[in-house]
């Protein structure tokens, strides 16, 4: 299969909607998962957008986004193996890194791409430490299928149309019903309008 262009990757990515969402438990179980199976400070299930990296879940890491030039996880995306890098430090692509050089003083990492069924490779989960470490093959295998479990929960976000608690319809759902009733009425003698409510704090 050919490559994909990032521009691809972006539009599949959109489509997931899942940028800028609250936490989740289910994407907060798989994290504490790797913490607990790989004894790491730090667990990341990132997303690479064009400009940043966004946190769906973060373990021992505070903010909920980098700049995509310092995110480990821009190069986890290049591939669709693991990405190991056992000392940062001493690692071309991440010397000069400032989440090496400064905090949290990144050493050790392994991301595991997060790649849909059209093969788009969308972030990763990963896991860091503040030491120098291996990084068995076997831990690989464990981590990619870490990996896969925050694939399917994505992929059933993206299935999903309508909220369980409200019954509306998803945005995705919304979009398509719109797009559809607008092309029905192109063309005719007939008009359409939208309404729209903005329901703040609910």
């Amino acid at each position: 299969m050919s490559e994909m262009d990032e521009q691809q990757r972006l539009d599949i990515l959109y489509q997931y909607e899942i940028l800028d969402t609250p936490r989740e438990h289910a994407f907060e179980r798989i994290a504490a998962l790797a913490k607990l199976i790989f004894d790491v400070p730090v667990v990341l299930i990132s997303l690479i957008d064009e400009n940043r990296q966004w946190f769906k879940s973060a373990i021992g890491f505070d903010t909920p986004e980098t700049p995509r030039d310092h995110a480990f996880c821009n190069e986890t995306i290049r591939s669709d193996e693991v990405l190991v890098i056992s000392n940062a430090e001493q690692d071309l692509r991440t010397a000069k890194n400032p989440l090496v050089t400064g905090e949290p003083f990144i050493r050790f990492y392994a991301g595991a791409p997060l790649i849909t069924p059209e093969q788009a490779r969308l972030g990763s989960l990963c896991v860091i430490d503040r030491a120098p470490r291996a990084f068995s093959e076997r831990e690989q295998q464990i981590l990619t299928t870490l990996a896969s479990l925050a694939m399917d929960e994505l992929s059933l976000r993206r299935k999903t149309e309508r909220d369980w608690l409200t019954g509306a319809v998803s945005r995705g759902t919304f979009q398509a019903l719109a797009t559809k009733l607008f092309d029905s009425v192109a063309g005719t003698a007939g008009q359409s309008g939208l309404i729209t409510f903005d329901i703040d704090n609910f």
